[in-house]
This record gives structure tokens, sequence and C-alpha cells, in this order.
């Protein structure tokens, strides 16, 4: 399965507004909306967010692939995989003030899994992606 996701709504309009598909985790404290054909956390107030496209795939092994751009070096983007949102466990590959990181969350708990140096430039496009085989993350 494939997901091809241009955010194609309006500005400021909410994530889940835009396609009731797309679901605010329960750990989540913020927002996210379109902004210029992209998904963006709200700015204000300044908070973590989650989300996660609720639609089986048809295979536990599959890939999960996102544009980051930052506007910040304080700002961390990245995706999640294998998410089961009531047992609150995921892998989440991010990249955060200069590294790639990838953690594994067990009942909300995170834990790193490792990391590499990557150093981002503020606005330009980078694509991160996360693939899942077997248990080979």
């Amino acid at each position: 399965m494939a997901l091809p996701e241009n955010f194609a709504g309006s500005n400021s309009q909410e994530l889940h507004a835009y396609d009731a598909l797309w679901v605010t985790h329960p750990t989540t404290t913020g927002v996210f909306e379109i902004n210029a054909n992209r998904a963006a956390l709200r700015a204000s107030p300044a908070a973590t967010g989650l989300y996660y496209y609720d639609q089986q795939p048809a295979s536990a092994d599959y890939d999960v692939s996102s544009t980051i751009n930052t506007g910040s070096s304080l700002n961390i983007g990245g995706v999640v995989g294998r998410c089961d949102a009531t047992a609150a466990t995921y892998y989440l590959a991010r990249w955060n003030a200069g590294q790639l990181q990838l953690y594994k969350a067990v009942a909300g708990t995170l834990t790193l899994l490792g990391g590499v140096s990557q150093a981002m430039t503020n606005g330009v496009d980078y694509t991160i992606m996360l693939s899942m085989v077997g248990s080979a993350i």
C-alpha cells in the first residue's frame, strides 16, 4: 500500500479535519495542520505531535517515509511505523538536533536504539525513511 500524501487542504486546517484517517496519537499534546501543502506542527503553544494514518498495511513489512523541512535546529521531525496506539508501541526514526535517531516505544516509554550524526540546513527538504522487514528495523 502506498500512500502518497500531498496535503492539499487549506492552510491552518487541522490534519484530522483534512482527512479523518489521520489520527492523533494519545501521547500528542500539539496539533498538526496544513501549511503550504505540508503537515506542520502548530507553532503555538510549543508541544509535541504524533499522528498516524489509521489504515492497516497489507503486511508487517513496509516502509514509511516523509520529507522533512525544518525552520529551526530546535525542530524535530520523523516517521513512525508498526504503531499500536492502544499499547503505545511503535518504532520512530527521527532527526533531532544534528542526529538521525532510531527509537522504539513500549507502553509509551521511548528507548534509543541508535543514532548517527547528520546535519540539516534549515529550509532544505530531506527525506527520512523507516524500513521494517521482519525483525530488521
